[in-house]
């Protein structure tokens, strides 16, 4: 039987790449190539959260985080498909996460296509937005126009309970977590920018090797040369709170927000590389979102919450 040249070159490499490496090493254990050497091969990335949000002040913000199940470095972009061309405020790419800030939009309907990629398979998700200016507010004989209602006083301590999934190569595990949430005013030594300071810890320390799974502890200002700086950025509209960051110069500086304790890695806590949360306030009660991801890209924290302010 006559064999085709083709087919046994074929046959030759994928038994090169199968048993050795071409130059007759053999290929590392961790080499995922695409339907060989493992059982089932290669796999796609995978997209562990994704948000289009507009942030107080009117910015627009796109967020995701992907994972790749077989450990290979990632490289996540972003495409606006419809809508008037936005300008970047600022942005962060970094292995599976994107976080990008675009300047305030005008009224539009605005479709995004974001792409991960581990260099052979290519993964999307489109995150879609319809812009609309605000109605001009009712005349209120009790509020004249122009005068604006006091902001809600977010200033206290609350009790919450925190609810969500770490994400890793393994996949998700789930969690639910005791926590406490304190917004307090600047001190006299703060040299930040931010109108308020944040932290956010569980009654779980995620220091401790004997921390449950999903114990974090975060924080929108850090001690530097014992003063309090900015970690991550506040924003405060109405009766909604948004942190996300580390800002630019924090993150060059090395500074972070926090750990957060995955199951899964023995090492002990991993340090947030980024995070963006959300806070809602009604009366005495707070929800809101949180994500947060591992300084690498390959640990995320995704989780809700909710709670009371505390007596």
């Amino acid at each position: 039987m006559r064999t085709n040249p083709r087919c046994a070159a074929a046959a030759a490499l994928s038994s090169c790449l199968l048993l050795a490496g071409c130059d007759g090493v053999p290929a590392p254990a961790s080499l995922t190539i695409p339907g060989l050497g493992t059982a089932g091969g290669n796999r796609p990335p995978v997209f562990a959260t994704q948000s289009l949000t507009m942030l107080p002040g009117g910015a627009l913000l796109i967020e995701a985080s992907a994972i790749d199940l077989d450990g290979d470095g990632l490289v996540i972009t972003y495409d606006q498909l419809a809508g008037v061309p936005l300008l970047e405020r600022r942005s962060y790419r970094v292995g599976g996460l994107l976080s990008v800030v675009f300047e305030p939009p005008p009224d539009g309907d605005y479709v995004f296509r974001i792409s991960a990629s581990d260099g052979f398979f290519n993964s999307d998700i489109r995150l879609t937005r319809a812009i609309r200016a605000p109605s001009p507010p009712a005349f209120d004989p009790a509020r004249p126009i122009g005068v604006v209602a006091a902001a809600p006083a977010f200033v206290g301590r609350y009790i919450v309970q925190i609810t969500g999934q770490v994400f890793d190569v393994n996949g998700p595990l789930s969690f639910s977590l005791g926590a406490a949430l304190n917004i307090e005013a600047p001190r006299f030594d703060y040299r930040g920018s931010n109108p308020l300071i944040v932290r956010l810890e569980t009654t779980s320390d995620p220091a401790l090797n004997t921390t449950a799974l999903g114990a974090l502890r975060l924080a929108s200002a850090a001690d530097r040369a014992g003063r309090p700086d900015d970690v991550l950025i506040v924003e405060v509209a109405g009766d909604r709170l948004h942190l996300s960051g580390p800002p630019a110069q924090a993150a060059a500086a090395g500074g972070s927000a926090g750990i957060f304790r995955p199951e899964r890695f023995r090492g002990g806590a991993v340090v947030i590389g980024r995070v963006t949360a959300e806070f809602t306030f009604v009366g005495a009660t707070v929800s809101g979102r949180l994500a947060a991801v591992e300084v690498s890209g390959q640990i995320v924290y995704d989780a809700q919450f909710s709670g009371v302010r505390s007596p």
